[in-house]
């Protein structure tokens, strides 16, 4: 009698999740002993955010267990804003997000303290203008050089974290790209580091 053989099964990315990014897979064990998967993303092989926003005023809000940066520009001749551009960010992707950030850090304040760069204050937001946007973002990254930096911001659904744990391919969408000079880049940087402790510590858990 002849042996049926099972059907091969072929494991897809799924259409519309964004741009294939390369990743480097580590397995690691955790502290209940068992195995887990570890992901390092490339994102020089990302695409470039096609939309852009500059920024000149900036602030971190912290609402329940996500994060708010609203990246603001102001009015000619004042300080109220024309506009916002105000990313959610969850705890994890804050934390992900210091966790790239040492070099770039280590390079600004020595830049900052080179060149006697004036310290930048965040601001509070009061009041929103019409002109507001609201964007989803759980992966970040920033760079400066001189006075000016930027941050670009992206976005990877659940859908395509479940897909690389079964050995799928990473995608991300991107998001915005948000011009802002070194001095409010550091700002968001250390506000960020001083809410890190107080904000969930959170893994990922692909789940179907």
């Amino acid at each position: 009698m002849s042996k049926s053989k099972s059907p091969s099964i072929q494991r897809r990315d799924r259409l519309g999740e964004g741009a294939p990014v390369s990743i480097i897979r580590h397995q690691s064990i955790n502290v209940a002993g068992t195995t887990g998967t570890l992901f390092t993303i490339d994102l020089t092989s990302a695409p470039v955010p096609d939309r852009r926003y500059a920024a000149d005023i900036a602030t971190v809000v912290r609402v329940n267990d996500m994060v708010r940066l609203i990246f603001g520009q102001t009015k000619v001749g004042g300080i109220e804003p024309r506009s916002l551009v105000v990313i959610h960010l969850s705890a994890l992707a804050v934390r992900q997000f210091l966790q790239s950030m040492p070099d770039v850090l280590a390079t600004m304040r020595a830049y900052a303290q080179q060149s006697n760069l004036t310290k930048v204050s965040l601001v509070d937001v009061e009041k929103e203008p019409n002109q507001t946007v609201a964007l989803a973002a759980n992966i970040t990254a920033a760079s400066a050089s001189g006075r000016e930096a930027c941050m670009d911001f992206y976005y990877t659904s659940p859908f395509v974290m479940l897909q690389v744990t079964k050995g799928g391919g990473f995608a991300v969408d991107p998001v915005v790209r948000v011009m802002l000079s070194t001095g409010l880049l550091l700002a968001i940087c250390e506000r960020l580091e001083s809410m890190k402790a107080d904000l969930p510590n959170e893994t990922v858990e692909a789940q179907k």
